[in-house]
This record gives C-alpha cells, sequence and structure tokens, in this order.
C-alpha cells in the first residue's frame, strides 16, 4: 500500500511521520494534534497544487489532500495547523425560528441618530480618521520594495482615496450618525490595500527564493533540470511543466516559457512567471561525475522550497527544519 509522509506545523513546532494513505483519517488527524499540540480549538490547512490555502475538517476533504502528496515523490503531506475556530465554524447560523417582534414604538424613545445619540468618538470623525490614515501611509509604503510602491501608488491607494473622499462627503451630508459607517469603510479599503501589499511582498520572496534554489541545483549539477509537479502547459500540453511556468494572473491556466514567448508584447504583462519547485536529471542525461555534489531525496528547505536539498543540507539541530546552502 501507499505509504505518505505526514508533517504538521504549528506552535513554533513541526510534527512528522509514516503512515499508510488508507489509514488517514481527520479524527486520527485530530487526536495526533491534541495530544502533541495542546490546542483545544484549531483547524488544519494545506497549499494545493494551485498555491491556495485549502481547510481540512472532513475525511473527504483529507483525502483529497492524500491524493494529492502522493502524485509527488517522495508524497509529503504538508499541513499547517492554525489555532481557534475555523472562518465557516466561526460564521454564526442563520435563526431558524421566526424573526423578532419590532420593537415598540415608545413615545419617549429617541429616534436613531437624533438629539440624544451618544456623539461619535472623536478618532471616527471622516476628517481627523482619514488625515490619520494618510499619515500612516508613507510610512508604510516607504517599507515596501520600490516595485511594489510603484504598483501600489498607480492602483490601490488610489482606490482607497476615492473611497475615503466618498465616505466623507457622504458623512457630511447625513449628519454625525453615519461617522462611525464612513469610517468602517475607509479602514475596509486601507485594509484591502495592506492585504494587497502584504501579499505582494510575500509573492515577491517566493518568487527570489525560487530563483535562489534553481541557480543553486544548476551549479551543482547542470544536467538537473526544475518543474513543476501535476502542473501542465494549456497550449502545448507539456506536464509537467520544465523551466519557467507562467501562470495567468487571477485564472487557473499556465503555459510554459515556449508558449509564453509566442504570446504578443500586450497579453505578456498578463502573466507571472513562477520558478520551479522541484528539480530532476535530465531525460538521458549521462550520470553524474564521481566528485558532484549530492542531493537529500525527501528533504525540502524549509526557506527556499528547494526539493529536494541539492548540495549540503544544514539542519537546525533538534528540530524538523532544514536550509539548502543558499
Amino acid at each position: 500500500m501507499a505509504t505518505v509522509i505526514v508533517k504538521i506545523s504549528g506552535n513554533n513546532q513541526t510534527r512528522r511521520w509514516t503512515s499508510r494513505a488508507d489509514h488517514l483519517t481527520f479524527a486520527s488527524i485530530q487526536k495526533r494534534v491534541a495530544d502533541n499540540f495542546q490546542t483545544p480549538k484549531f483547524y488544519l490547512t494545506y497549499k494545493d497544487d494551485e498555491d491556495d490555502d485549502i481547510n481540512v475538517s472532513t475525511d473527504e476533504e483529507l483525502q483529497e489532500a492524500v491524493s494529492l502528496a502522493l502524485k509527488t515523490e517522495p508524497a509529503v503531506l504538508r499541513l499547517k495547523l492554525v489555532e481557534g475556530l475555523s472562518p465557516a465554524a466561526a460564521r454564526p447560523s442563520p435563526p431558524t425560528t421566526s424573526p423578532p417582534p419590532a420593537a415598540p414604538s415608545a413615545p419617549d424613545a429617541a429616534p436613531q441618530g437624533g438629539a440624544n445619540a451618544p456623539p461619535a468618538p472623536a478618532e471616527l470623525n471622516p476628517h481627523v480618521f482619514f488625515q490619520n490614515l494618510a499619515d500612516a501611509l508613507p510610512q508604510v509604503m516607504s517599507a515596501l520594495p520600490p516595485p511594489l510602491q510603484s504598483i501600489l501608488s498607480q492602483m490601490e491607494l488610489d482606490t482607497a482615496a476615492s473611497a475615503a473622499a466618498n465616505a466623507a462627503a457622504n458623512a457630511a451630508s447625513r449628519g454625525a450618525s453615519s461617522a462611525s459607517g464612513a469610517a468602517a469603510t475607509g479602514l475596509g479599503a486601507a485594509a484591502h490595500a495592506a492585504r494587497l501589499a502584504s501579499g505582494l511582498a510575500a509573492k515577491a520572496s517566493d518568487a527570489a527564493a525560487g530563483a535562489a534554489a534553481a541557480a543553486a541545483a544548476r551549479a551543482s549539477d547542470p544536467e538537473r533540470e526544475g518543474y513543476h509537479p501535476n502542473v501542465t502547459c494549456d497550449r502545448s500540453g507539456m506536464s509537467p511543466i520544465v523551466g519557467l511556468r507562467y501562470n495567468l494572473i487571477g485564472h487557473d491556466y499556465d503555459l510554459c516559457e515556449a508558449e509564453f514567448e509566442k504570446l504578443s508584447a500586450d497579453l505578456k504583462p498578463l502573466y507571472r512567471a513562477i520558478h520551479p519547485v522541484a528539480f530532476r536529471r535530465k531525460a538521458g542525461a549521462a550520470a553524474p561525475p564521481s566528485d558532484a555534489t549530492g542531493f537529500h531525496p525527501g528533504v525540502t528547505c524549509d526557506k527556499s522550497g528547494m526539493s529536494p536539498i541539492v548540495g549540503i543540507r544544514y539542519h537546525l539541530s533538534g528540530h524538523d527544519y532544514d536550509l539548502c546552502q543558499v
């Protein structure tokens, strides 16, 4: 029967064991997490072949993750432990009873937002809030890499500024009772811009790590090639894609480098380049020389993602954590 290496990371530690694929159940995973991580409330996620975070909460979802792991060599199921309830579990259930009766109208009850309503906090005043937001944004921008600063200045920060201006104008027409709503609108726009900046920074870091891993693999053995397990070129049919993979941003559509080069200049900016995540010797390649740098089957660099690690492997003593030389 097929076996799979299971790695669960969380609470600054990682647990690893090997199991038969057909013996893995969500209940057994839950028990092992409860015994080893001492976390009463948690949920598990994994990265699928599209690099999306997928929640695991049932046996069916676990088997989907296992089947994906079995497509790689060696088969490694990497699960991430997240404390707290999953977003679905934390979301309140819709009411099953009849809606509550309308509140009785008391003759002395003050209308919402009327003269007796408490004043909005000063920091939620639209002018104060957006001024504070404008003062803080330069510090956030200065901490980002220059390419991200350029992208954000042309895209998401304009959106946040437009939302801020619209919210302030609407708040002025509706009065003090709308101050908190306007502030929430501006906060949501700012949070969206911050999430985009964080995501772009993470992708830039992943791209740099992938390039470093590919360079290290080529330097150690020119007959090795990088590839993308389980990813097929949607035009040429190359499977898996070897070398750079070009993904149509926001879509499940990938091209190999040869097909990408055939695109017109106006279409190429719609794609992002993704470096290989795994390496192997080229088909028909001669045996490596006796002094060639070796590699470590089944061991992945926990920083760059090189899999397997080529050349010298650096292991953090006492922990399931390894780095490639780069």
